[in-house]
């Protein structure tokens, strides 16, 4: 089945080892491991929408629903990347300055509220990087998930929906078949060619 071929997919992105994912990037040089966390958070909300209808970052303030929320979601995918130990040791405050740019920058190819697909990424990254980046973004979006149970503040009044995943016998969202319904259309937003 297609939920089957998914699954064997998505485990097989969840082995890939996502340390030094930044590839040659440097304190001095950071460009690149900008560029691929940027992308990978794009990748985030784009599998987010794809495998479980949910509208999150960039698409929810494309969508009108939130704004602000792409980059309010990035700074929080940048966050949980910090708390799960997955930042170079180089990586400072500096940085993170620098990455927030380029993600603000509308011009640049790197814009956060572009949406990305996973063909546009492979075009971008090849196979092996985008693979790669696939398996950042769900180890970090995944643990953003869970967190959002527990969050309190802001993030987590604004996700309306937070809830709606938890069935009452404590089985794991993922565990829970869903129902068949068509997908809705994506919402509208600037293609980023």
């Amino acid at each position: 089945s297609m939920a089957m071929a998914q699954h064997e997919r998505s485990s097989a992105v969840s082995r890939v080892d996502v340390r030094k994912w930044w590839g040659l990037a440097t304190s001095t040089s950071p460009d690149e491991a900008y560029k691929r966390l940027i992308e990978a958070c794009r990748l985030a909300v784009e599998e987010a929408y794809t495998s479980d209808m949910d509208v999150v970052g960039g698409y929810a303030e494309q969508s009108g629903q939130m704004p602000g929320e792409g980059m309010r979601f990035f700074r929080r995918f940048v966050r949980t990347c910090a708390g799960l130990n997955l930042l170079p040791a180089w990586w400072s405050e500096k940085h993170v300055q620098g990455c927030e740019q380029l993600a603000q920058d509308p011009h640049r190819g790197f814009y956060i509220l572009h949406a990305v697909e996973v063909s546009d990424v492979r075009k971008t990254w090849g196979f092996e990087k985008t693979t790669l980046l696939r398996a950042l973004a769900g180890k970090v979006y995944e643990r953003m998930d869970d967190d959002e149970y527990f969050e309190d503040g802001d993030d987590f009044e604004e996700s309306d929906d937070s809830f709606d995943d938890v069935v009452g016998d404590g089985v794991p969202p993922q565990a829970v078949s869903p129902p068949l319904q068509p997908r809705p259309p994506p919402p509208q937003l600037p293609a980023d060619r």
